[in-house]
């Protein structure tokens, strides 16, 4: 997977930043990229919403934009247990003389090394759903990406010392740059669109609280996030601000879907 730079880093490269990553299915008409181009308001291109085609080669694929003015560099990863991943692996000339089974173990390791990357550079991580539940097959894949990171850790570290010894000792020690904070987002409610506003407002905080205390058991019990370990823990959650609603400004029109 090669990367092109679209912007100038090297004004940049005394900058503290902060590395937002977005992760997450998609389908054709509810893409990631229009998401968070709307998180960004006024910068409506920050990531292209074209639709991938097989010509374009390999769905699992990290788009980057940098933020000048607040300082944030997102990454916008595509093709993680997406449909049309399947669909590349089906229908491309590349896989043509693989069995099923080995087609499939490639584009999972292949997806398994990229999250890896992703989360080892992040300090957020927002995983998007596009139903209203959260899909038990993150688990697993977490799961997996947790026992690489582990597994490279000392690979990780070597190639800070070499390339980056100037690195802060955290760094050196963790072998990762961040234990990035994980938050959820899930496009369509469950709540019911004939309730009215007033009902619908009472019932979204317990709404919150409910699929947020899922969410922490789950991922605890697989030990993804784990405070008696944090060392080995992939990611961690907020603390103080529990049940973000990061789709705010539209909570009106996506409670209604």
């Amino acid at each position: 997977m090669a990367g092109v730079m679209l912007f100038p880093a090297s004004p940049y490269k005394d900058t503290r930043i902060t590395v937002v990553s977005v992760i997450g299915k998609e389908t054709s008409n509810n893409l990631k990229s229009f998401t968070i181009n709307q998180l960004l308001l006024d910068q409506n291109s920050a990531f292209g919403c074209g639709t991938w085609s097989l010509e374009n080669g390999s769905p699992i694929s990290v788009d980057a934009f940098f933020s000048p003015e607040s300082s944030i560099l997102y990454l916008l990863v595509n093709g993680i247990n997406d449909a049309r991943t399947q669909s590349y692996l089906f229908a491309s000339g590349r896989f043509r003389d693989k069995s099923f089974f080995e087609k499939m173990a490639i584009v999972e390791m292949e997806s398994i090394h990229l999250l890896h990357i992703v989360f080892i550079l992040s300090h957020l991580v927002i995983l998007i759903e596009q139903s209203c539940r959260f899909d038990t097959e993150w688990l697993r894949t977490l799961k997996a990406v947790k026992y690489l990171r582990i597994k490279a850790e000392s690979i990780v570290k070597s190639t800070l010392a070499d390339h980056c010894p100037g690195c802060p000792k955290i760094w050196m020690e963790e072998g990762r740059l961040a234990v990035p904070k994980m938050l959820f987002a899930f496009h369509r409610s469950p709540l019911r669109a004939d309730l009215g506003a007033a009902k619908r407002n009472e019932l979204l905080e317990k709404l919150e609280k409910s699929l947020e205390g899922q969410l922490v058991s789950l991922l605890k019990h697989h030990k993804i996030v784990d405070k008696h370990s944090p060392e080995s823990a992939l990611a961690c959650l907020p603390q103080y601000q529990m049940n973000l609603p990061i789709f705010s400004p539209k909570r009106d029109k996506l409670l209604s879907r």
